[in-house]
């Protein structure tokens, strides 16, 4: 995607005798493959390769999905005011639109009640193409409507552990959304501390090591301990959804507990 390549500055083959002249790459000049030949010396580079090279650049000769891909790359280039529209748009390419398709609905995930106000509302949203829908997903509105972000995975793990979590792959549309919701800093807290509710990975590989983490460490935290530490949380979640299910927010403190442990492993790990 990073196409086409230049010098910014000439380059003069030295090593030639002096009888010949020495070969130059000058600068700014693009030079292209053409079959069994090079363009941009002898000849000029054709326009229709500086066409395509220029269109692989900025995602135009790509489909529809992957030109957006691109385009949520470019989180500081998104306009948006959840809070008082229902849209936004990259301001290059206003054709790229976000459209959130109906009124806020109260719903509940566990990761509701670590925030101040442990109220959650849910909302469809729509990203479009001009009039056509390319992909669908949702919004979601934590602490009274002071932190909006996109719609997280929830993901089951088997084996020993029988539990779910929640998170987002930052090189998923989800995982891009989530930077330009939160202007590039991927902070999911509001008014409290991050309890790391709602986990971030960086690609596929990162989730996988950390699910092996998980199974391997899962007993290291008692079920007992984690209820007393997050007392209230739990308490809100029971009263929200009536506590005993599969996925509450027990589980969500057990496993943040254990993704705050695997970060600094990481982080020891790297220093070494």
């Amino acid at each position: 995607m990073h196409t086409p390549y230049y010098l910014i500055e000439q380059y003069k083959d030295d090593s030639v005798k002096d009888s010949h002249k020495p070969k130059v790459v000058e600068a700014g000049k693009i030079y292209v493959r053409l079959n069994d030949r090079k363009a941009g010396i002898g000849e000029i580079t054709p326009y229709w390769c500086l066409e395509y090279l220029w269109g692989k650049h900025f995602g135009l000769n790509q489909p529809i999905l992957k030109r957006l891909n691109v385009l949520l790359e470019d989180s500081n280039k998104w306009i948006f005011d959840w809070g008082n529209k229902d849209y936004a748009y990259h301001i290059e390419h206003p054709e790229f639109r976000m459209q959130r398709i109906e009124d806020f609905q109260q719903g509940w995930w566990p990761a509701a009640a670590f925030y101040t106000q442990p109220i959650m509302y849910i909302a469809k949203l729509n990203i479009m193409y001009h009039n056509t829908i390319i992909y669908e997903t949702e919004i979601w509105a934590f602490d009274e409507f002071r932190k909006f972000l996109p719609k997280a995975v929830n993901r089951y793990v088997g084996g020993n552990c029988n539990i779910w979590y929640s998170y987002y792959q930052l090189d998923t549309i989800e995982g891009k959304l989530l930077s330009i919701f939160t202007h590039g800093s991927l902070e999911i807290y509001s008014r409290e501390p991050n309890y790391n509710q709602l986990l971030i990975f960086n690609n596929e590989k990162e989730r996988k090591n950390f699910d092996s983490f998980l199974i391997e460490h899962f007993d290291d935290y008692t079920d007992e301990k984690i209820a007393d530490e997050y007392k209230y949380q739990i308490a809100e979640d029971t009263n929200a959804n009536g506590g005993g299910l599969l996925y509450s927010a027990l589980h969500v403190a057990k496993v943040a507990k254990i993704y705050g442990d695997w970060k600094n492993s990481n982080i020891v790990t790297n220093k070494k």
